[in-house]
Order: structure tokens, then C-alpha cells, then sequence
């Protein structure tokens, strides 16, 4: 039997095969690009039970402020069946920037926010979706990407889910620390960041 055909099998099982046995109980996080395929294999993953909300399983999706609206609305179609058919915490987050000090001297730092699914014209702690994160990044960065600074991917969606990888697993109170103060919950079942277990 091929390795690909034993992956098949565990797969149509619901199992997956792992280095080490011990990763099974870490969490499983995935990274939903607001497409069809995405979609296909987060609720694929969700409805096998590869994806478990005990086990702090979460679905994230970067906000770039350049998405086409039809994909606002998918990601929040499938944030509301993902958290109320299966419990899973599905993440809106965005890169923005925050002023911080130090001995008198302030400056802006890269930090994310966590978003509702909801445009900002219609809820202040909604997405932003008129270019607005990448003119911050631009801002900020104090330059253009180009082909040999290829940054947009870094730094607005890799390093925010890095931050917020951090403080999800880490079992902190969020992004509060740099100028977030959305007290209210991220999920429509509970499990942001400020619930903890």
C-alpha cells in the first residue's frame, strides 16, 4: 500500500498520522484564505473531527483591507457555521499599528486587531476594506514592496497571526497590551481570547 493511499485511509477515518504521538493533543490551527478551497478543507477537516474546539483548535483569516467584498461575506458565512455547528473560535484578524513608549520617546509598532465580521462602516470594531491596513503597513514600513521587499505577506498577515498564535496558545488577554480594548467576545460561542478555561 503507498504512503499516499495510508494518508487517503486516515484521512476517510478522521485520523491523522503524526511524527510524534504527542502532537495529536497540541492545537490545530488553520490558516482560511477565504476561498473555496479553504472552506473545502476546514469544514472537511471540522466535520471528520479533525478539528476539535477542546483540543483550543481555531480557524484564522488576515484581513488585508484589499479583499474582494464577496469574500467578506463567504469568510463570514463560514465563521458563523464553523463556530455554531462545531464550536471551532474563527479568528478575524487585521495588521494595524500602535503608538508605544519608552523613557519619553514614542513610536508606532506593528500590532493586529482582532475584527468582527462586519464592515467598519457599519460597527467601529469591524474590517477595514478600503485599502486602509496596506497604506498603515506602507506608512509605517516607509516604503514601497517591491520585487526584492516582497513584505505585504509578511507583515500583513504572517506576523499578526504570529502575535495572535502567541497570545491564543499562550492563554494571555490578547492584544489589550497594545492598544486593543475590545472586551467582548470573538466567537459567536464564546472561546476569544479574553475566555479563558
Amino acid at each position: 500500500m503507498s504512503k499516499q493511499t495510508i494518508e487517503a485511509a486516515a484521512l476517510k477515518l478522521g485520523q491523522l498520522r503524526y511524527r510524534e504521538p504527542c502532537h495529536a493533543e497540541l492545537p490545530h490551527l488553520v490558516s482560511f484564505s477565504g476561498g473555496r478551497s479553504s472552506a473545502a478543507l476546514t469544514f472537511m477537516a471540522a466535520e471528520e473531527g479533525l478539528l476539535r474546539p477542546d483540543r483550543r483548535d481555531a480557524v484564522l483569516f488576515a484581513n488585508t483591507s484589499a479583499e474582494h467584498p464577496g469574500t467578506y461575506e463567504f469568510a463570514a458565512e463560514c465563521k458563523q457555521r464553523l463556530e455554531t455547528e462545531f464550536g471551532l473560535p474563527f479568528f478575524w484578524y487585521e495588521f494595524c499599528t500602535v503608538e508605544d513608549a519608552w523613557r519619553g520617546d514614542y513610536w508606532r509598532k506593528a500590532s493586529y486587531r482582532l475584527v468582527k465580521p462586519l464592515p467598519v462602516e457599519q460597527d467601529s470594531d469591524g474590517y477595514r476594506s478600503s485599502g486602509e491596513l496596506f497604506e498603515e503597513f506602507v506608512s509605517l514600513q516607509g516604503m514601497l514592496p517591491n520585487p526584492h521587499s516582497r513584505t505585504c505577506t509578511a507583515k500583513l498577515k504572517l506576523y499578526p497571526s504570529h502575535d495572535l498564535i502567541g497570545e491564543w496558545l499562550g492563554g494571555t488577554e490578547g492584544p489589550a497590551h497594545a492598544g486593543h480594548h475590545w472586551q467582548q467576545e470573538q466567537t459567536a460561542g464564546g472561546g476569544g481570547l479574553t475566555d479563558r478555561v
